[in-house]
């Protein structure tokens, strides 16, 4: 990969190992508890690409009480939260007792509990990720002090949860890429930290076309060169897609980045629209009602790929430029009146 001696299949698999992220909220809730004496807390991250959120973790809470994470008021305040971004909100921040909020008093006063904060969770470039939520019971209350430690302790829960982080690690791959985003599991790509946007990224992109369909749940890594416009002439860009490792909060499933592309090879535009559909079996009869062209015309593309890459076969020129992403996606890209 451009910029990278790493392979990134094995890179991935170290980077699933260590993210841990299990482990890691096991950790973070242990810190919360550990410097507050809480009787419940729950780590909860926003979606960014939707209106809902995923409980990370929680510790304290009878099913009774768990049940106000799925909620629609849950939701709700998670909402307001990202809005107001207030960093704690405690029950004497409502303006009413907690008795009359209709979501304490059907899941949480039954359990127990008698007070509660909310504390958000800021990345350091402002993005809201989301909540904790810290309950007590027992005549307990949550007082300046015991918000003042909690406090303390929100960016490194923060960081300890930021999806981003995983993410920028997987774009640290591709060395040299110009440009960026993270996608969704929605399928929507949004902003990627410390790398700017493109034209090619846009959601109306022929880009989003090939990821949609020939990403899967088996596809570590995907590359292939997307031309910057429809003119025969116009230049390129090497398009990588890795899909971060399957870890709890699937919000953010791969990142999606541009770089120069490699040496072509000599290969033309032509040929690496060949390229693809050779590398999808296609025969030259299939190639050639595919792309508009003769067969004698697809004969001799092929030929000159089999020249320009040094492969003995059909087969191996195909494998040669699905293992180099030289080729360009028949979705969006070709320009079928050329011949």
């Amino acid at each position: 990969m451009a910029g990278s001696s790493s392979d990134p299949r094995s890179v991935l698999a170290q980077l699933g190992a260590e993210a841990g992220l299990e482990n890691t909220l096991t950790s973070a809730l242990a810190a919360v508890q550990g410097v507050v004496p809480l009787d419940a807390v729950a780590i909860a991250l926003a979606d960014q690409g939707g209106d809902d959120a995923i409980v990370l973790a929680r510790s304290g809470y009878p099913d009774s009480a768990a049940a106000y994470f799925d909620s629609p008021a849950f939701r709700s305040g998670m909402r307001a939260l990202a809005v107001s971004k207030q960093p704690l909100t405690r029950s004497r921040d409502l303006g009413r007792p907690l008795a009359d909020v209709p979501a304490w008093a059907q899941y949480m006063q039954p359990a127990g509990f008698r007070d509660a904060v909310a504390c958000v969770l800021l990345s350091p470039d402002g993005r809201f990720l989301g909540v904790v939520c810290a309950q007590v019971g027992d005549r307990k209350t949550l007082d300046d002090a015991a918000c003042g430690r909690l406090s303390t302790l929100l960016p490194l829960v923060a960081a300890a949860v930021d999806p981003m982080n995983t993410v920028r690690a997987l774009a640290r791959l591709v060395a040299d890429a110009v440009a960026g985003v993270a996608l969704l599991s929605s399928g929507t790509p949004v902003a990627l930290p410390g790398l700017p946007g493109h034209a090619l990224l846009h959601r109306s992109s022929p880009v989003w076309t090939v990821v949609q369909r020939r990403l899967d749940p088996a596809t570590v890594c995907l590359a292939f060169l997307a031309p910057t416009s429809h003119e025969p002439a116009s230049s390129m860009l090497r398009v990588t897609v890795l899909q971060r490792p399957a870890l709890p909060d699937a919000r953010v499933c791969a990142v999606v980045l541009l770089s120069p592309p490699p040496p072509t090879r000599r290969l033309t535009r032509r040929e690496l629209e060949v390229l693809d559909l050779l590398i999808d079996g296609g025969s030259n009869a299939h190639i050639a009602s595919r792309m508009q062209l003769s067969v004698r015309t697809v004969i001799g593309h092929v030929g000159n790929i089999m020249a320009k890459l040094g492969a003995a076969s059909r087969a191996a020129a195909a494998a040669e430029a699905l293992r180099a992403g030289l080729f360009i996606p028949y979705e969006g890209f070709t320009v079928r009146s050329r011949r």
